[in-house]
């Protein structure tokens, strides 16, 4: 069969992926299904792309398989039936295939699964987790190819991709020995010593040989087809360039409507953005209020935020649905995800193909293994992965890259770079920050990391505060919630440092701690005097600096969001740029976020402002979004002009802006006519 007329077109903007996981109990798989008219639905709002179910999570086939089970329920071919509906309408059809479950496969041949224990418990809910290691892996690769050489599709789309956390299987343990000439760096007997970092890391390389095998497989059987692989390698993996997935897109789950989604759905959109060898990526939103399969339907609003989100970060966005077992989609979805992509689509013509330019950066990786497949997990809790500073910069209107590397330091593009006390223990990391500062950047860590940044950093002891909370006094604050102590949280350091360090702010303690015999009101102590021990410095470095913060204060502000961290975080920030950021924006709510892009001849500031409702009760019921978006007035923006070059002209999604000269020198300011949601501004520049 020819290779598809879609398939060596530009990535789609627009997609939709279609769940379909269907138990065996269901009897009547397809009855209902029309391909036609899930068709023109998608066609019609706009959709350039659809994922399309082959096997689902309970290893049934939805097209009639010689290689594994169809459904047992299933009496048609709803993937090619699909495939031939959809190319009729110019859309593209990837073949969905879940990887890292298999229930039937896994039922049939028990020792095929993913073994954790006595390190883990499984915790694969109703799935079954399976092992790439061995017949398993052979058999999926037999099926992909069976797909790939039936269908016209223009690529899979490969999902769960990893192990959870872990497998250490007789056939792993073997394929470790044999693969680098080690012992098995675990002991069955001390499950609480851990696997070890040299076994992940194997694993992961296993894996992502395995995913590499099948894209040249694949692109082997039918030239041009794509494999998108959902976690695969991990975010932080790819992102860094640990993989050789060279080939096709990238693609990750941003889903659920809780409060750290907001976060996910920016972080996990810059770090592929800002990859070290970057690749078009597909972020996936989904329809659904709270997860996968709750048979909701989110506000449009909502939808418009999220694949606003992506586009302002250089991705493709995606929005999940799920069919009936019977077939049948409900149209109202379809009308609802239409609405969504026809405002979009004249967004993506006016933004056209860009790179990200901020010269923020925030380390956004963790010291320690990648134990989950996804390389970041958020639980509302964990903030392993920068996504504290990442927010706080965030929250202040700066726009801000996230970095799973050091090493992307050494491009020059970053002005500042933000750390946390989550720093990689290695030598390569400290060599990386060395080299960029003594070049000229600038570093503000926040947290006292591993021992041996500690010179980099100015620090020549490091100690535990005495008390689990404290206060920070800054020196010399201007009036307002800097000026008198912030309450750090979380437990501080008390810091010794070298010679020529500046302090700029204060350890005070609290007048007494907090336990059953000694307590203070109804939580902590009032600070008490303040002292001379340092909380906040700054060392100099070469050409550049670095500003210190003995408390981890980022990821504090991630479980709190109290604003007087983030004004002590974007303080220090300011310091390091010298009050010289390169957008200022006025007018715009706190949970407003501000990206900035750039092609060869202009400059493209984002501007995304969500509209939200109160809380509920449980952080798991959240209503997030209104079902109308609030009207945003009186923006002004500005924007700092490149060095040796003019301004010329700036448009807001289409329409003539005026331009000022701001008070800031060498910036031109523009105010933004009203707007819901999103908007765009392009500076034209000779």
């Amino acid at each position: 069969m020819a290779a598809s007329g879609f398939v060596n077109a530009l990535p789609a903007k627009r997609r939709v992926h279609l769940d379909f996981h269907t138990p065996d109990f269901v009897a009547n798989v397809g009855e209902r299904f029309s391909a036609q008219a899930l068709a023109d639905a998608l066609a019609g709002g706009e959709v350039e792309q659809a994922a399309f179910f082959a096997k689902c999570h309970y290893g049934n086939a939805y097209y009639p398989t010689k290689v594994g089970r169809a459904h047992p329920g299933l009496q048609r071919d709803m993937l090619g039936e699909f495939v031939s509906g959809a190319a009729a309408r110019g859309v593209r059809t990837f073949a969905y295939y879940s990887l890292g479950f298999d229930v039937w496969y896994g039922t049939q041949h028990p020792d095929t699964m993913q073994h954790p224990e006595p390190f883990f418990q499984r915790s694969w809910g109703p799935w079954t987790a399976m092992c790439v290691n061995g017949p398993y892996g052979e058999y999926a690769r037999e099926q992909l190819a069976e797909v790939v050489r039936g269908y016209d599709v223009a690529g899979v789309w490969l999902d769960i991709v990893g192990y959870y956390p872990v497998c250490v299987c007789a056939r792993c343990r073997e394929a470790y020995q044999r693969g680098t000439g080690h012992d098995l760096p675990f002991d069955d007997d001390k499950p609480d010593a851990g696997i070890g970092t040299d076994y992940y890391r194997w694993q992961r390389q296993m894996l992502d040989e395995y995913t590499g095998g099948l894209a040249t497989l694949l692109a082997g059987l039918r030239p041009g087809c794509e494999l998108l692989c959902n976690t695969a390698t991990g975010i932080r993996e790819k992102a860094a360039g640990v993989t050789n997935q060279d080939d096709g897109q990238w693609c990750e789950e941003a889903v659920g409507n809780r409060p750290h989604t907001f976060t996910a759905m920016s972080l996990y959109s810059s770090l592929f953005d800002n990859a070290v060898r970057p690749r078009p990526f597909e972020i996936c939103s989904q329809r659904f209020h709270m997860g996968w399969g709750d048979w909701t339907l989110r506000p449009l609003e909502e939808l418009k935020h999220d694949t606003a989100t992506i586009l302002a970060h250089g991705g493709l966005p995606s929005i999940g649905d799920q069919l009936y077992g019977d077939g049948r989609f409900e149209a109202p979805v379809y009308e609802r995800i239409g609405d969504a992509y026809r405002w979009l689509k004249p967004r993506q013509a006016f933004c056209g193909t860009t790179r990200p330019a901020a010269e923020v950066g925030v380390f956004a990786a963790s010291s320690g293994p990648a134990s989950d497949p996804g390389g970041i997990k958020y639980n509302g809790n964990a903030c392993r992965n920068g996504e504290g500073l990442f927010k706080a910069v965030m929250d202040a209107h700066c726009p801000v890259a996230a970095l799973a590397d050091l090493a992307a330091l050494a491009g020059g593009r970053y002005a500042v770079v933000l750390i946390d006390e989550n720093l990689p223990d290695t030598d390569e990391g400290v060599a990386a920050l060395e080299a960029y500062v003594e070049s000229g950047g600038h570093v503000l860590s926040v947290g006292v990391g591993p021992e041996r940044y500690w010179p980099l950093l100015g620090v020549t002891e490091a100690k535990p505060l005495p008390t689990p909370v404290s206060y920070i006094r800054m020196a010399d604050a201007p009036p307002g919630d800097l000026s008198m102590p912030v309450l750090a949280r979380i437990q501080g350091h008390g810091v010794k440092l070298e010679a020529g360090a500046e302090a700029l702010g204060y350890w005070t303690h609290p007048l007494s701690g907090k336990s059953k015999g000694d307590f203070y009101s109804h939580q902590h102590g009032p600070p008490g005097p303040a002292t001379e021990e340092p909380a906040v410095w700054r060392v100099t470095r070469g050409a550049g600096s670095v500003i210190g913060v003995a408390a981890p204060i980022a990821t504090d502000y991630w479980h709190t969001s109290y604003s007087a961290l983030r004004k002590m975080i974007v303080a220090c920030l300011d310091t390091l740029l010298d009050g010289r950021r390169q957008v200022y924006a006025e007018g715009l709510p706190a949970i407003a976020e501000v990206a900035l892009r750039t092609n060869d001849e202009a400059v493209f500031v984002h501007v995304i402002a969500p509209s939200v409702s109160r809380p509920g009760t449980r952080e798991a019921g959240e209503t997030f979004f209104m079902d109308a978006a609030v009207g945003i007035h009186d923006v002004r923006i500005g924007l700092r002009v490149p060095e040796g070059r003019a301004c010329t002209a700036a448009d807001q999604l289409g329409h003539a802006l005026t331009m000022t000269p701001d008070e800031r020198d060498g910036y031109v300011r523009v105010e933004l006519a009203p707007f819901r949601t999103h908007t765009a501004v392009r500076f034209d520049f000779r």
